[in-house]
């Protein structure tokens, strides 16, 4: 059990507050979801696990992308930013221009084939977050005289 947690502290570099707070919000969002469920479920077939297994494989998934971008160096997105931006604003002007209606709402783009729809603001979000780091990174010396 020991060489176990000394694996898994190995490959959680970083601060482990933040690791914590993940984990913490991981269960809470479980919590929150059979508590939220329950109408939804009995009016759909009575089974409300069904909803908290999707909600399960979905944090399962988001942990494993989380870890695997813990484990690229922060340098590798610092090059990325431009690029990211860039396509971030061809995508929200894509969404502007062909976005779907959901809920009255076109902020959608629908990914054929597979039937999934994305929110191209969330990952303008990240991008716009990525390219001012850069930014400040880039011009780090200019700000003494801010």
């Amino acid at each position: 059990m020991n060489e176990l947690l000394a694996g898994i502290r190995q490959r959680l570099e970083g601060d482990r507050v933040l690791w914590g707070i993940a984990l913490v919000l991981t269960v809470a969002s479980l919590v929150t979801v059979y508590s939220a469920i329950s109408t939804l479920a009995y009016k759909a077939d009575g089974n409300s696990a069904k909803f908290l297994f999707k909600q399960m494989a979905l944090l399962t998934g988001g942990w494993v992308v989380m870890f695997g971008v813990h484990r690229i160096h922060f340098k590798y997105f610092g090059r990325l930013a431009n690029v990211l931006f860039v396509l971030a604003l061809a995508a929200l002007i894509f969404t502007y221009l062909f976005g779907t209606d959901i809920n009255d709402a076109r902020r959608w783009i629908k990914i054929p084939f597979i039937g999934l729809t994305v929110q191209t603001s969330d990952f303008a979000k990240l991008a716009l977050v990525l390219w001012v780091a850069r930014q400040l990174q880039v011009r780090a010396g200019f700000l003494d005289d801010f």
